[in-house]
């Protein structure tokens, strides 16, 4: 099966702050959405790379993150939408035709590791959707607008869900064309495929494999790549 991805990288990153987005905010000297981008570009298993960018973002990407880092898998600068998930969906009718599965990555995360991949593409090999994620390890209680606690939840069956996210590509581009139709807008992709009553898998991320969306995030990728020696060039870290 032909495999590329999408990386979402259109953010304007609010939370963050600060004059530079977060996917152009440096890490050890280096662009955070290099980091990303290393990951796939470095996986034999996918083809092509579809970055998914604020317009205004493209001569800057081109030339500060993708001729300057020897990234060759990109074959096409995607113009984002106003939120996540019209960028998504620009980056998948950019892909049609092309490939029969789609993967979808935040560009924020940037310690994506080979090992999480390829556990996503070899469950994808016998099912139509599939997603990483880690067990919840805290208690998780839910509360009313109040913030009074109504109920607490079963731990055990919980699962703080990442990307990357894979899904056959007939059956995601299906999702998104009903959810446009119906006006549902989703905290994840795999959302949308859930609501056609398909199932999902869950596969075994990292906790590693944050998001960077504060200033408290950034801090926390920084002890990542002290304490873990983080090399970019290096694709088994983090395995888990």
């Amino acid at each position: 099966m032909r495999t590329d991805a999408i990386i979402a990288a259109a953010g304007k990153g609010q939370r963050m702050g600060g004059k530079v987005k977060k996917q152009f905010i440096s890490l050890n000297g280096i662009p955070l959405l290099v980091y990303t981008l290393r990951a796939f570009e470095g996986f034999d298993g996918i083809g092509h790379v579809y970055l998914v960018l604020d317009e205004g973002d493209f001569d800057y990407c081109q030339g500060e993150i993708i001729q300057k880092y020897g990234i060759t898998k990109v074959v096409q600068l995607v113009a984002g939408g106003e939120h996540r998930q019209d960028s998504v969906w620009n980056g998948l009718k950019a892909m049609e035709g092309r490939c029969d599965v789609a993967i979808v990555h935040d560009g924020a995360r940037p310690f994506v590791s080979h090992a999480i991949i390829k556990r996503l593409m070899a469950a994808m090999k016998d099912v139509q959707a599939a997603v990483t994620g880690v067990p919840a390890r805290d208690t998780i209680k839910r509360v009313d607008e109040r913030g009074e606690v109504l109920d607490t939840l079963r731990r055990d069956t919980l699962f703080h869900i990442q990307t990357p996210q894979g899904f056959r590509y007939d059956v995601i581009k299906e999702a998104y064309e009903r959810a446009f139709r119906e006006g549902i807008r989703g905290t994840d992709d795999a959302y949308l495929v859930e609501r056609m009553g398909i199932q999902v898998k869950v596969i075994e991320g990292s906790p590693f494999n944050i998001k960077i969306t504060s200033p408290e995030d950034i801090s926390l990728a920084h002890c990542i790549l002290e304490v873990g020696k983080f090399d970019w060039r290096e694709s088994q870290w983090p395995v888990r």
